[in-house]
């Protein structure tokens, strides 16, 4: 996940990007574990089906366009002069 994080930014902002990234993945693992625990506690297969219909969701949510990320031109430059 992080490469695409790299491939997304131009890179004057990819430490931002970066921690952004691991800012949000830390914590969604520092909640989702208690709430794992507390579904488990109440039921265990609560937990599991719990997590099945979250993946469900997220793929049937939306997703970027199949031109995304934009490609590169020769020499590393992004389309448009940005980058």
């Amino acid at each position: 996940m992080t490469a695409l994080v790299g491939e997304a930014l131009p890179s004057r902002a990819l430490a931002k990007g970066y921690g952004l990234f691991a800012l949000v993945t830390g914590v969604a693992a520092a909640v989702a574990s208690p709430i794992g625990g507390w579904l488990y506690g109440v039921e265990p297969r609560l937990a599991f089906w719990t997590s099945a219909a979250l993946m469900g969701a997220a793929l049937v949510a939306p997703s970027p366009s199949p031109n995304w990320p934009p490609a590169r031109a020769v020499g590393g430059a992004r389309p448009g002069g940005a980058g």
